[in-house]
């Protein structure tokens, strides 16, 4: 039997593994930075699979634990809901990080989280205007955001979130949604809104593709339908094993979403679960001009995207559904809630679901940093809902690891898996 060869796909100073938006800023920062990139992904190209499944928001508003205690307390409750906004599917991978979770969800904790997401969702919001301005077509649009509350109760505690951002330095104010044309009359009139005015929007596969060719332009290399299988240390670098070839590299960099725990098997306690999320589009009766701001409809947990052809619904959370197809009474949730506030769509012409698996690890706070001491692995991921308004900062702050940084930074030592050991 003859020995089976495998492809010699070259010798990088840096091999990145994802071409989602976390993977496509990590190579424009490193490639900006003069080294030679390979991005190995497992698909036809710069965010194939990223695509269309979220909401594409850049809100630092948001920028807060994708679930709290109370939120998962809840979702016991609604377990036996086919189309509630949060399920969980207990395995026996899923366990220890739902003990994780709970353990580190006490209020203190959530706080902290809080204000790291919020410091870093800030930062990386001037980053995508940077972009804008660098000439990187991304698409990004100030937009505004509209918190819409249908409850006394929860509107009151929304306004109370407001005022603490707004001690964070984020804009906020409260205001009647039937003064916003572009806002559709609800079949029920909400009880209030929370205008969050300097929010901002852009399509998420236009934002990968064109940071990708940006990246490109600065020579990088696509290495599109490799998905990488395991990685093999030398004595002066990885060898990073992929379908059908062989990538020899400085430094990996691990941008692989949901998938980032089989890529970095045992050498470190990485725990990222997928959280399923779906999305669709309905067409708008007709084009309009401008397409107005963000809307949040709270209590459904429903973001909508206006774009000037049409109106993205994004919802729901499943922890623990990565792959099979999309749960149809669920996305029958998502389009009730989002009828009922938008009745005068076209909803007979409702673009196909898609569904995306939102790597999510126990406490909320992404995965960023050396996955070892000699830094030859690196590892961006785990952003859950908040890739798309990440993405920058974190491509900024694996540059300034490849540059060599000792990482003082307490934020880098927030986010290091070291944390869950």
């Amino acid at each position: 039997m003859g020995v089976l060869r495998q492809e010699d796909l070259g010798s990088f100073d840096v091999a990145i593994v994802g071409a989602g938006p976390i993977g496509a800023a990590c190579a424009y920062e490193a490639a900006g930075r003069g080294a030679g990139v390979a991005v190995l992904e497992a698909t036809a190209g710069w965010g194939s699979e990223c695509a269309d499944a979220s909401a594409g928001w850049v809100c630092p508003s948001f920028a807060g634990p994708f679930v709290r205690r109370s939120e998962l307390l809840a979702a016991t409750r609604w377990l036996a809901r086919p189309d509630s906004p949060l399920a969980i599917r207990a395995s026996p991978r899923l366990l220890p990080w739902l003990w994780t979770l709970l353990r580190r969800s006490d209020p203190r904790r959530v706080e902290e989280v809080a204000r790291i997401l919020g410091d870093l969702a800030t930062a990386s919001a001037r980053l995508h205007r940077a972009l804008t301005q660098e000439g990187v077509d991304t698409g990004w649009r100030a937009s505004g955001l509209l918190d819409v509350y249908s409850n006394r109760h929860d509107y009151e505690a929304g306004c109370a979130h407001a005022a603490a951002q707004g001690e964070a330095g984020l804009r906020a104010e409260s205001v009647d949604p039937g003064q916003i044309p572009s806002l559709p009359a609800a079949a029920a009139p909400p009880a209030g809104a929370i205008l969050y005015p300097d929010e901002a929007v852009c399509p998420p596969s236009q934002f990968v593709e064109a940071l990708g060719a940006a990246a490109e332009r600065r020579g990088a290399v696509l290495l599109p339908g490799r998905r990488a299988i395991y990685m093999e240390r030398t004595s002066n670098g990885v060898r990073l094993h992929a379908a059908q070839g062989v990538v020899r590299a400085e430094t990996v960099v691990i941008c692989a979403g949901a998938a980032t725990p089989l890529l970095v098997g045992r050498r470190a306690r990485v725990p990222i679960v997928g959280g399923r999320g779906y999305a669709f589009e309905v067409p708008r009766p007709r084009p309009v001009d401008e397409p107005g701001p963000l809307v949040y409809l709270h209590e459904q947990r429903i973001a909508v995207t206006p774009w000037t052809d049409a109106i993205r619904f994004a919802g729901t959370l499943e922890l623990g559904y990565a792959d099979g197809p999309p749960k149809g009474r669920r996305v029958a949730g998502i389009s009730r809630g989002a009828r009922r506030a938008f009745p005068d769509l076209e909803w007979q012409r409702a673009k196909p679901v898609r569904s995306g698996a939102r790597p999510c690890t126990p406490d909320g706070l992404p995965v960023v940093g050396r996955l070892d001491r000699d830094g030859k692995v690196i590892v961006a991921a785990g952003h859950a809902m908040l890739g798309l308004t990440l993405a920058p900062i974190t491509g900024a702050l694996v540059g300034g690891l490849l540059e060599g940084g000792s990482s003082p930074d307490p934020t880098l030592r927030a986010l290091s898996h070291r944390r869950f050991e």
